[in-house]
């Protein structure tokens, strides 16, 4: 009886980590390679680049900054927002489920950035310019070709993986 109670919230422990990891990593690659790809925003070289490095850091020297900016006794963040607040508790846990997926799911957003950004890069602009001419306005043309297009491509690599 105790393994089962203990397999049970082993897996929806994992089913939330995972699930969180994958919104915040979508919630910043998307975004980005959209920037990127999609639009005109100066700088987006040095952009790529910045997002890109961040695969070059080994994730235990992230995790070990994360810990010392959010851990509930010793992280400054925390420390600092508890005497400021006077609060008795940490606010920002990173020791928990969602903690874990929020730095998890940074450290996986510049891969998100690489598979979304070549399918940003390969949609076809004549699309929209067509939508453009069959006088569909910028915002309902960008829901209509682009995003479907983004939701099937996105749909495709959540299920590759």
């Amino acid at each position: 009886m105790l393994f089962r109670s203990l397999a049970a919230s082993a897996a929806r422990n994992t089913l939330a980590f995972a699930l969180l990891t994958v919104l915040v990593a979508a919630g910043f690659g998307l975004p980005l390679a959209w920037l990127v790809e999609r639009t005109d925003l100066r700088g987006k070289t040095a952009l790529q680049a910045l997002v890109i490095l961040g695969l070059l850091v080994p994730g235990f020297f992230t995790a070990m900054g994360w810990v010392l900016l959010l851990h509930p006794r010793i992280g400054l963040i925390n420390q600092n927002l508890m005497s400021w607040l006077a609060l008795s508790s940490a606010p920002l846990p990173i020791n928990t489920v969602a903690g874990m997926a929020w730095v998890e799911g940074l450290t996986l957003a510049p891969l998100f950035f690489l598979m979304t950004s070549g399918a940003f890069r390969s949609m076809d602009p004549a699309l929209e310019e067509a939508a453009r001419m069959a006088g569909a306005s910028a915002r309902s043309e960008e829901h209509t070709s682009e995003l479907q297009s983004l939701a099937y491509l996105v749909c495709r690599l959540l299920l590759e993986k």
